[in-house]
């Protein structure tokens, strides 16, 4: 008997899909580097033109390490890029996005195992979608809408076309560590986002900045449903700071004032059920939710009292939503407004019901024309039946996706997770189009990474790897 060693190329690999090409990250980064001064040397006519040119040629240059990089630069771009007016970037930043969706799709296709076979029909939907949206282009132009009114509009669904392919390439990238504290940056750093934008509107805010980053309450709680699904899942370390996580969320999330927010806890009872280990049992979330409520109610009064000017805004707002549960909703101005918008879209739906009124149709709202209204009528009003098939085929085929690999390779936190958030979106339809939200196609990127990330399986250790490098014979 005799050991002899096995070539490499018989090694066994780990579970769980085949992993996409690694490429030279530190030679690539360092040539784009010298192409993009080359390039701002040659275009800059001034220091701002000439740092914009090579911080967009450098990015683009970036975009070719690796899909886990490309799915940085398209949710950090879209995120900062979104909440600016500076069309320039907006545009630099979608050219970005399709060449990071470009490469993502190439490494998608030539994969196996989840990326491949799972997601294939998501991504034949998406490319239905993204083939009807430039058909929504006549449409809109038919009923008077210029070009960039449509695109402005039509830009959410045109992100979803292109976001989560970038997710599911990554996906074969990151680890379950990279995907926890994406996800706590996430949700602090946009909640953060969404208060301080909205105490600014209200003009109560004592901070020294207003709006910074894309206000998506969709990012929001997609982060939450995560945290709590870790808190509340047993056998997990760090569950402690997983709460501190959720507790901070939601603090934030409360104190814009924003009486919508509340839904936030719809994402408590999507995470929980009975099958383990991929779900929190009632118990357990009992007692989470009970500590939740008790760091609320002891952080809340302290934060309010440093973040808000007007010592009487909470008060104010919560007779407001006293005067709508007792049937006086007509004294509150944003009731009134959303049941406006509900009239209007109806209105739009019935006269144009098979092809929708296009993309960029504007609307008579209180203070200006808009297109955007916080009305769930707005996506048929504006696409119509046939458009809505599209949409809902582009929905439906995403559940599938993840459904099919949760079936294949077990439960695991993000599929938790994802059903937290999916309650979180259906009881947000009455209040307004979460698929309006440009936050939901960056939220369905990062989902769609986590889900392809747990498909991989645990790494084999050097144990295991030392074993099987060698065969008895």
């Amino acid at each position: 008997m005799s050991v002899l060693p096995v070539p490499s190329s018989t090694i066994l690999t780990a579970s769980g899909p085949t992993p996409l090409p690694r490429r030279g990250a530190v030679p690539m980064v360092a040539a784009v580097a010298m192409v993009a001064v080359g390039t701002g040397v040659i275009v800059g006519t001034d220091a701002t033109l000439f740092l914009l040119v090579a911080a967009i040629a450098l990015v683009a240059g970036l975009c070719f390490v690796g899909p886990k990089c490309r799915l940085v630069i398209a949710v950090t771009g879209a995120l900062v890029v979104f909440q600016s007016t500076l069309s320039l970037l907006k545009y630099a930043y979608l050219g970005l996005a399709v060449l990071c969706f470009a490469l993502s799709l190439r490494g998608v296709c030539g994969a196996s195992g989840a990326l491949r076979r799972e997601y294939r029909p998501f991504i034949l939907a998406s490319f239905a979608l993204a083939a009807y949206l430039a058909f929504s282009y006549l449409v809109a132009r038919a009923n008077g809408a210029s070009f960039e009114l449509w695109f402005r509009d039509a830009l959410p669904y045109f992100l979803l076309t292109v976001l989560p392919v970038i997710g599911i390439a990554a996906g074969e990238r990151i680890t379950r560590r990279w995907n926890d504290v994406w996800m706590v940056l996430l949700g602090v750093v946009v909640s953060v986002g969404v208060t301080s934008e909205w105490l600014a509107r209200r003009e109560v805010s004592a901070l020294p900045f207003g709006r910074f980053v894309l206000s998506s309450a969709v990012i929001v709680a997609l982060c939450f449903a995560y945290a709590v699904t870790m808190a509340g899942l047993p056998r997990r370390r760090g569950r402690v700071g997983w709460v501190v996580v959720a507790t901070i969320i939601l603090v934030v999330m409360l104190l814009s004032g924003t009486r919508t927010n509340i839904v936030l806890l719809a994402a408590v009872v999507g995470v929980v059920g009975l099958a383990k280990p991929s779900a929190v049992s009632p118990r357990r979330m009992a007692s989470l939710v009970l500590c939740i409520l008790l760091a609320f109610v002891t952080v809340a009064p302290l934060i309010a009292h440093v973040v808000v000017s007007d010592p009487t805004f909470f008060s104010d707002r919560i007779r407001s939503a006293e005067a709508v549960l007792t049937g006086e909703a007509a004294s509150d101005g944003s009731f009134g407004e959303r049941q406006q918008a509900y009239e209007w879209t109806a209105e739009a739906f019935a006269d144009h019901p098979i092809l929708g009124t296009g993309p960029g149709h504007l609307y008579p709202a209180p203070e200006k024309l808009t297109f955007n209204l916080d009305a769930p009528g707005i996506v048929p009003a504006k696409f119509g039946l046939a458009g809505m098939f599209f949409i809902a085929a582009f929905l439906l085929a995403a559940v599938v996706a993840v459904r099919r690999i949760r079936a294949q390779y077990g439960g695991f936190p993000a599929f938790t997770a994802a059903r937290g958030w999916m309650c979180v979106l259906v009881v947000l339809i009455p209040f307004g189009p979460w698929l309006e939200d440009k936050g939901f196609a960056i939220a369905l990127a990062i989902l769609f990474a986590g889900v392809v990330s747990e498909t991989r399986g645990p790494t084999p250790s050097r144990s295991e790897t030392a074993k099987l490098r060698t065969e008895t014979v």
